[in-house]
């Protein structure tokens, strides 16, 4: 019967994500090159037509801090697997945040927000209340039932992103 009920929460999670499918890439994107991956959310890519570099965070999500040991590494590299072959990526800014540049970043078709949250590698930003975010707190929901990177029960992160900081000496 638990292992029904498992297969059941993961059918209605998989379906729940076609029904409310991933966002689709807006027809006006920014070309961009990935120069760094700073850490799991934040990167510094050239804009090739104004030859300028910039700093692009992802919205919608929230990285471990790199001092939260594994998981601020492993989101850090998990966002830098996205561009080990080929730097280039698709981008729609959506705001300015202190000076920094915040919007979805695809990567061939597939959004990398997503993928993050997906994989475990991020939480979604509870400080943001668009609509769209609501696709990542599905993933998110199904990141964490099935156990994946940071929702590993055997080694799970005990704090969030912004806890961490909070009680950090890093300051």
């Amino acid at each position: 019967m638990r292992y029904f009920y498992l297969f059941f929460v993961v059918f209605l999670l998989t379906a729940c994500q076609f029904w409310g499918g991933e966002p689709q890439p807006p027809k006006e994107l920014v070309e961009v090159q990935v120069q760094r991956v700073i850490r799991g959310d934040l990167l510094e890519v050239l804009l090739p037509k104004q030859n300028q570099r910039i700093r692009v965070r992802l919205h919608g999500v929230i990285a471990p801090d790199l001092a939260q040991k594994p998981w601020g590494q492993v989101a850090r590299d998990r966002l830098g697997d996205f561009f080990r072959s080929d730097k280039q990526a698709q981008f729609w800014p959506v705001n300015v945040n202190q000076g920094t540049l915040e919007g979805y970043l695809w990567r061939d078709r597939t959004l990398v927000n997503a993928a993050l949250v997906k994989a475990g590698a991020v939480l979604v930003d509870d400080s943001d209340s668009e609509a769209d975010t609501q696709y990542l707190q599905r993933l998110q929901q199904q990141a964490r039932i099935l156990g994946q990177g940071i929702w590993n029960p055997q080694q799970p992160m005990r704090l969030t992103p912004q806890e961490f900081r909070r009680h950090s000496p890093h300051k």
